[in-house]
């Protein structure tokens, strides 16, 4: 009940644009390991395997800390919840769009996958894919709306595929800091 309250104050504030955003460099990998370690309980106790894989140890991502904690734990929560007996894998990757350099934080999961149908509506607010995964796996489905609201306040975007039976892939696409190393290659 706690989180639903949580979920509609913090859906409010960001449609009021109460909340300041406060954007610095974050170390990719650190927020990741955070990630995996709030995540890795609920992973476990649906009998997942938690795997993390990146390459961008060194790199920075332009963000908000808290709220890029909070977008990757409603990707990685969701993940863990919609997968039993499965693989989740959280990575990261540099992706670059016209001019602009990109840090990606893909969530790849082995879990029921969506209906195509679904996935028109799967960023609005109190949506869930279907009545009878609402009931089975619960929320208000809020999670993915404040997720991809959030990145949208940092400069990036949340995609997703998915099939059904064959898991998911929710990337969150932020700005990349250029570090002093990104620079001088520059």
């Amino acid at each position: 009940m706690l989180r639903l309250v949580n979920d509609i104050l913090q859906h409010a504030r960001i449609d009021a644009k109460s909340d300041t955003l406060c954007l610095e460099e974050v170390k990719v990998a650190g927020a990741v390991s955070e990630v995996y370690d709030v995540i890795r309980p609920l992973a476990h106790a649906n009998g997942n395997t938690l795997v993390v894989s990146t390459g961008l140890d060194d790199a920075c991502v332009s963000a908000d800390p808290k709220l890029l904690m909070q977008c990757l734990v409603n990707l990685a929560g969701n993940a863990a919840k919609f997968t039993k007996n499965g693989n989740i894998e959280l990575r990261t990757r540099r992706e670059s769009a016209g001019d602009q350099d990109f840090i990606a934080f893909d969530v790849v999961d082995t879990g029921i996958g969506i209906e195509p149908e679904a996935m028109a509506r799967l960023f609005s607010p109190f949506q869930q894919a279907n009545e009878a995964i609402a009931r089975e796996y619960g929320g208000a489905g809020l999670g993915l709306s404040i997720t991809r609201k959030l990145a949208r306040s940092m400069g990036g975007e949340v995609e997703v595929t998915s099939a059904p039976g064959a898991g998911s892939k929710f990337t969150l696409l932020l700005p990349a800091a250029l570090t002093p190393a990104i620079r001088q290659a520059a």
